[in-house]
C-alpha cells in the first residue's frame, strides 16, 4: 500500500513537471513569434526553454537557459546587447 502511494505521488509530480515545462516552452515559442517592441528603451527577453530570435533596433538584454539566441541587426547600427545562455549559442548577424 505504501509503495502504491509513493508511486502515485511520484507520477503526479512528474506529470505536473511535464505540464509546466510544456506550457513554458509553448509560451516562449508564441512570445518569440508574435512579440514586437518599439518603445525606444531597453528590451529585456528571458526564457527558460526555447530559443530567442529577434531583430534589434535598440539596446537589448536577452537571456535563455536552454536555447540559443540570434540577434539580427540592420546595417550600420550601434547598440548594446547583453546576451547569455547556458545551453545554446549566441549569434549576432546583419539582416
Amino acid at each position: 500500500m505504501k509503495r502504491t502511494i509513493k508511486l502515485i505521488t511520484y507520477l503526479n509530480a512528474v506529470l505536473v513537471y511535464l505540464i509546466l515545462f510544456y506550457s513554458t516552452s509553448l509560451f516562449s515559442k508564441t512570445f518569440s513569434e508574435t512579440f514586437n517592441v518599439n518603445l525606444g528603451g531597453l528590451l529585456t527577453i528571458q526564457t527558460d526553454t526555447d530559443s530567442i530570435n529577434k531583430q534589434l533596433t535598440e539596446d537589448a538584454n536577452l537571456t535563455t537557459s536552454d536555447g540559443s539566441i540570434t540577434a539580427y541587426l540592420i546595417t550600420d547600427i550601434q547598440i548594446d546587447i547583453d546576451a547569455s545562455t547556458s545551453g545554446g549559442r549566441v549569434k549576432v548577424t546583419s539582416k
